[in-house]
């Protein structure tokens, strides 16, 4: 059981790192980067249509 824990311990952190690496790269990955700036645009667009004080 120590052996596990041990293992558990010494892989977690390079694991933490592949992970937020590959979320990293999901997001900026050229394809999606254009389809997450597209959406960004028309949250702020529709926000701007039904604010009030416009």
């Amino acid at each position: 059981m120590e052996e596990y824990i041990a293992i558990y311990k010494g892989l977690r952190l390079p694991l933490l790192g592949l992970v937020f690496l590959f979320i990293t790269a999901y997001i900026f990955w050229p394809s999606r980067k254009q389809k997450m700036e597209q959406a960004k645009h028309n949250m702020l667009r529709d926000g701007d249509e039904e604010s009030p004080n416009r």
